[in-house]
């Protein structure tokens, strides 16, 4: 029964050798030549070759971001937007991490010159507008840090002042004395 539902045949229905119908042909792109033949092996060639280029030119461009005179200010920008709302542990590590590798005087005295940052003036521009938009982030951060901390000492607040002030005994026995003053 179970041959017939999953139409398989006995032993001796398959000396043809045919496919079924239902069986297709897979596509071109995975025929013996491309697997096997000198076509699959340029085309695997020109993947690997293709994927090395990207990762040299990727690294030469970290290369050109790490070596350009702003690239300590954008560190400091960024250290800086990470202290926002950080616990007193995580704000030393990060100082320390500034004064082991002295980055202030890094920072002061590469953006002290007064001449072209670099020779690649789109790299000056994006370090420029990176630096810019992380000093208005930690801005950004710290307003809406200082805000939520306002709200929850307020929250804190009320709450603190809801739990002292109603004292449950000393409400009932004013209501006590203010209805029966003979009791008391």
């Amino acid at each position: 029964m179970e041959e017939i539902m999953y139409e398989f045949g006995g032993y001796s229905d398959n000396h043809d050798l045919e496919a079924p119908e239902y069986f297709e042909c897979p596509p071109e792109a995975f025929s013996d030549e491309e697997l096997f033949g000198s076509a699959g092996n340029t085309r695997s060639l020109e993947i690997i070759s293709a994927t090395n280029s990207s990762i040299v030119e990727e690294e030469n461009i970290q290369a050109k971001i790490s070596s350009h005179p702003l690239y300590t200010k954008l560190l400091l920008s960024y250290l800086d937007c990470r202290k926002v709302g950080a616990p007193h542990e995580i704000v030393d590590m990060l100082d320390n991490i500034v004064q082991e590798n002295d980055l202030h005087r890094r920072s002061i005295s590469s953006t002290a010159l007064n001449q072209p940052i670099s020779d690649d003036s789109e790299l000056d521009d994006f370090m420029v507008t990176y630096c810019d938009v992380l000093a208005k982030l930690k801005l950004d951060l710290g307003r809406s840090f200082n805000e939520a901390t306002t709200f929850l000492n307020d929250i804190q607040t009320q709450l603190t002042n809801l739990s002292t002030t109603i004292n449950i005994s000393d409400f009932i026995s004013k209501r006590l004395f203010l209805k029966h003053p003979r009791l008391l």
